[in-house]
């Protein structure tokens, strides 16, 4: 029997949301299969859940090194991403930078690092861009990696 397919029960039984599908004895000599939603534990044909909107997060990144320097992109989705930024400077390079920039219609950030420290580096929570914000991550003498996540309602 596969994961996604539960008994229907005779008599509720305590729901609680989560991936796990129970299995429910009926008090008969046989049974038969019947796919259940993993929220509410009702059948599917008579699961209110399937009525609300279902949000997915999709994660996007761009990364950028010492031979590919440069790259853009738009964030996209209907709600403003957390910008999560890491980097790591070229062992030994005498001055590495990272210089990100971000335009969206109220303007323009610029968050530019220079000097930078040897051993990995994490910038996070530092930024929200909206959908539509254009981004641009540039670096000399260095890794660097800007990662958000997208939601997208269906």
């Amino acid at each position: 029997m596969h994961s996604d397919h539960c008994c229907q029960p005779m008599y509720p039984a305590p729901q609680s949301c989560g991936p796990e599908v129970s299995w429910y004895p009926i008090p008969v000599p046989y049974y038969y299969p019947v796919a259940c939603c993993t929220c509410c534990g009702a059948p599917l044909d008579s699961c209110t859940c399937e009525d609300d909107d279902v949000t997915m997060q999709t994660p996007q990144e761009i990364d950028v090194d010492p031979t590919n320097t440069t790259k853009e992109f738009v964030v996209g989705g209907r709600t403003d991403a957390n910008l999560v930024l890491e980097y790591l400077p070229v062992d030994g390079a005498p001055a590495p930078e990272l210089t990100l920039d971000c335009v969206d219609p109220s303007g323009t950030t610029t968050i530019h690092e220079t000097a930078i420290a040897a051993g990995f580096h994490v910038k996070d929570d530092f930024l929200e861009a909206a959908p539509g914000t254009k981004l641009k991550l540039t670096v000399k003498d260095c890794f660097a990696r800007l990662r958000w996540c997208e939601s997208i309602t269906y």
